[in-house]
């Protein structure tokens, strides 16, 4: 008797469904032409008056203007995410630049004021990087670096001490606190002196160094 109750109750459910289908799906169709005619209607009048629709590209916008360029790396990578770009040739010619530029006051024990000064680079080697991630620059370098130096005494300008500078392991990790080698051409007591100012002034080469480590963020 249960189940002839539960087929009854089927038979007269789907019979209801059946009798209201017809009506509720012609009632969807014409509410969704409706829709669709209007939208027609909307978009041909929109066209007439010359507007348009859909997504435009604005004029100027550009990826470098959306992020500074310093931090976003190359025009691809405009999200800024990850870069790691060799500037290596550009950035040791900076440096050399840089290097034989420098002018700094010192003392010579037996002798009195001079100038130091980097004659020549005659040895940069190595790779220099800039890493763009997230927004940040972080330079790297790993150089091998040989200077040629001379000290100039202030009141005749004559070269009074000269020898090598060098930095076998020049690298970011150790940027303000370079080891700097310095051997001195020449023998007697001013050779070393002249050797004792040169490693004295190890703070001012180390400064050179760092001005064009913050340099390279720029580039």
């Amino acid at each position: 008797q249960s189940c002839t109750l539960q087929q009854a109750s089927f038979a007269v459910l789907s019979a209801a469904m059946s009798a209201e289908t017809p009506s509720t799906v012609l009632e969807a169709h014409a509410n969704h032409y409706a829709w669709n005619s209007d939208t027609a209607a909307r978009k041909e009048e929109l066209e007439k008056l010359g507007v348009v629709q859909g997504p435009t590209e604005i004029a100027g916008a550009k990826p470098s203007e959306v992020t500074a360029a310093a931090a976003s790396g190359s025009a691809w990578n405009g999200a800024g995410t990850w870069e790691d770009r060799d500037i290596s040739g550009k950035a040791i010619t900076e440096l050399k630049t840089r290097l034989k530029a420098l002018s700094h006051s010192v003392e010579v024990a037996g002798h009195g004021p001079a100038v130091l000064k980097l004659v020549k680079v005659p040895t940069c080697t190595g790779t220099v990087t800039v890493v763009f991630s997230r927004g940040k620059v972080r330079p790297g370098y790993d150089l091998k670096l040989t200077t040629t130096w001379q000290l100039e005494s202030s009141s005749d300008g004559a070269v009074i001490g000269k020898g090598k500078l060098t930095c076998e392991e020049l690298e970011d990790v150790d940027i303000g606190e370079h080891e700097l080698l310095v051997s001195c051409g020449s023998g007697g007591a001013l050779s070393d002196a002249s050797k004792r100012a040169v490693q004295g002034s190890a703070s001012a080469i180390n400064a050179v160094i760092s001005e064009w480590f913050e340099a390279l963020k720029a580039m």
